[in-house]
């Protein structure tokens, strides 16, 4: 599978491994710096109260760190309008997203 992103710009071919690892994970922690972002992944534990792990550490630069924060934003906006039209259209009153 190939897909494209942007960096500062420029358009960038990417190529994604088809047995490209998917993860669920409900709980994040983050530790900005002076030169670095980091976000660290994990997940609560079901059977232990109060109790998580993390698993996961992504380490971003400053830049990076914005942009994703800018496209993430973005993205959820966008999906939060599409969602809420839906509910309009379906009467759906189950969703988390009012």
């Amino acid at each position: 599978m190939a897909e494209k992103a942007a960096n500062n710009g420029q358009s960038i071919q990417l190529s994604v491994s088809p047995d490209l690892e998917y993860k669920y994970r409900d709980l994040f922690n983050l530790h900005i710096g002076a030169e670095d972002v980091i976000i660290e992944f994990g997940n609560i534990h079901r059977g232990q109260q109060g109790q998580g792990s993390i698993r996961d550490r992504i380490v971003l630069s400053p830049a990076n760190a914005i942009r994703l924060h800018q496209i993430l934003g973005q993205s959820l906006t966008q999906m939060q309008e599409k969602l809420r039209e839906y509910n309009k259209q379906h009467g759906d009153k189950n969703s988390s997203i009012n």
